[in-house]
């Protein structure tokens, strides 16, 4: 069989990258040219930000039960639109970031329309993994994108982020919403959006924008406005836009850092850029929603201390045989994801002695351990009635915890090694010289890794005079843990929180073209709650159906 030792210097690079001022080699982010606007804070303030820190510093009308035509023109005072989404992923922006003061306008944009306390990505918090479900609606297992580079043993093959058949459809299952709203007969546009360019049906963005090195935000703005000034039959009706400057900044320094705060205006300013122009200059606060969420957030994780691998499952390495090295002293094939570690091994090697090893060595507290439905068939095939591994492991393998759905797949590894706070996974050979300052994939409950969730337009004044028409008065309370806003905190309305596997059936919803979704992992009726799509459904009863309230 092909050893794949190649991938695991490639994973490897990919984790070097993450070091450099961008998430990966796909996704560098220049420093800005220019801002047209008088708004803009300028931002070669944040080119020399990132040379100090790498020189010095690091050693719709309303949704309601009477739901508009998907086809029917609406007016802005000199042209017909229809309605309109226009869903903002700003990568790396942890909810708690609103608590710093330094997003004033996004605070108006909260005041003006509405936020979610925080939004919940799905385990484990990986960028391409939540982008991804944003316009699935499929948690990782079902939608294939299982992290950042993983190894697939039905292709033979292995995906990494930054190689250019990333964007193969091979790799992306389920329904893009940009197919989703095409087969629909309406026009869609995506902006860096990661994804698959043309799914398995050979459908493409109407309008596609692939990463450029040199797109600013300002391009990013002029780009949809663009779009948004084409003929009625030509506009695009859904635009993606991804941004990820605030992520480059975390990884880079660290979510406590002084570039990160030097960031967040700028990312603030440039969504009220794209809202003022949107709703104020061409008058379309009745027409177009904008959702702007964020992926996941960011930990510290700076003074970490390092488990080593290698340790736990070699003996008597000898780092001068390769053979002896890890990770083949353990008999493992493949190393995939970061910074979990999920174990592939070698043709006719059982995993449950290194199983058993992992499982004692995690009474430490460092790490947890787990087996996804792979492991039973791994285990299976390579232990014969003699072999007396098969009682090693009593009682039998933690299986991966259900609130992740994260095994079923067959890509996932059949061992998983998934680092708690405070720790992180290397082993001799690298010996923790590829660790960032800042970085996510933990656990999705943890507060760190919390996103965010807001949005202006129609959709938003509709969930708030529903909620005043039927006494919804949690709308207009205080998130318990938001506490330290400018002086617009008593403005800002607040839903509870929710997870992201939900964010699609809201925009199939917006613009009417649910009988054309596709099957997702979201709740049914779940946005009935927010504006009345239950018949004489109040808050009272909400809690009931949810427990949101």
């Amino acid at each position: 069989m092909l050893r794949r030792d190649r991938s695991i210097a490639e994973h490897r690079q990919h984790r070097a990258n993450l070091d450099t001022p961008h998430d990966t080699p796909e996704l560098v982010h220049n420093p800005y040219h220019s801002w047209k606007h008088s708004f803009f804070i300028p931002t070669a303030l944040l080119s020399a930000l990132l040379a100090l820190f790498l020189a010095g510093t690091f050693a719709g009308s309303d949704l309601s039960l009477r739901r508009r035509p998907i086809n029917q023109a609406l007016s802005n005072g000199t042209h017909d639109f229809g309605r309109t989404v226009v869903l903002v992923s700003i990568d790396g922006f942890r909810a708690d970031y609103l608590t710093r003061g330094l997003t004033p306008h996004l605070l108006d944009i909260c005041a003006a329309g509405i936020r979610a306390e925080f939004m919940k990505p799905i385990f484990p918090v990986c960028y391409f993994l939540q982008v991804f479900i944003f316009v699935t609606g499929l948690y990782a297992e079902s939608h294939g994108m299982i992290g950042n580079d993983f190894y697939d043993p039905q292709l033979g093959s292995s995906f990494t982020i930054s190689d250019p058949d990333s964007s193969h459809w091979r790799w992306w299952h389920g329904e893009p919403i940009w197919e989703t709203v095409q087969r629909a007969g309406l026009p869609a546009a995506s902006i860096m959006w990661p994804g698959p360019q043309t799914t398995s049906s050979g459908i493409s963005p109407t309008y596609y924008v692939p990463f450029k090195m040199t797109y600013t935000p300002e391009d990013r703005i002029t780009q949809v406005l663009d779009w948004i000034d084409l003929p009625i039959e030509e506009r695009p009706r859904l635009i993606l836009v991804y941004e990820p400057l605030l992520d480059q900044a975390g990884h880079v320094a660290g979510p406590e850092s002084e570039l990160v705060n030097k960031t967040l205006p700028i990312v603030s300013d440039f969504a009220h850029a794209l809202v003022h122009h949107l709703h104020s200059v061409r008058n379309l606060s009745h027409i177009v929603d904008v959702i702007i969420v964020s992926d996941h957030g960011m930990e510290d994780t700076s003074k970490w201390e390092m488990v080593y691998v290698d340790d736990i499952l070699c003996d008597d390495v000898d780092a001068s045989d390769s053979e002896q090295r890890w990770p083949a002293c353990a008999g493992v094939d493949h190393v995939d994801g970061w910074p979990s570690m999920g174990l592939w091994f070698k043709p006719g090697v059982n995993p449950t002695p290194a199983l058993s090893r992992l499982i004692r060595a995690s009474e430490s507290g460092k790490f947890d351990v787990y087996t996804s439905a792979t492991y039973i068939t791994t285990a299976t095939d390579n232990t014969d009635d003699t072999d007396d591994t098969k009682s090693m492991l009593i009682p039998p393998p933690p299986t991966m915890p259900e609130r992740y759905h994260y095994s079923s797949s067959p890509r996932l590894a059949p061992v998983w090694v998934i680092p708690r706070l405070g720790y992180a996974l290397t082993d001799r050979v690298e010996n923790g010289t590829l660790m960032s300052t800042g970085n996510h994939g933990y656990d999705n409950e943890e507060p760190s890794m919390r996103a965010v969730f807001m949005t202006q337009g129609p959709f938003a004044d509709g969930v708030k005079r529903h909620l005043r028409r039927t006494g919804g008065g949690a709308l207009d309370r205080r998130s318990e843990t938001m506490g330290r806003y400018r002086d617009t905190e008593d403005e800002c309305n607040v839903l509870p929180s929710f997870a992201n596997v939900e964010l699609y059936n809201l925009v199939v919803r917006l613009l009417g073209v649910e009988h054309y979704a596709a099957e997702t992992n979201g709740t049914r009726g779940f946005w009935d709650l927010w504006d009345g799509g239950r018949e004489g459904l109040g808050c009272d009863d909400a809690e009931g159906v949810l427990g949101l309230w």
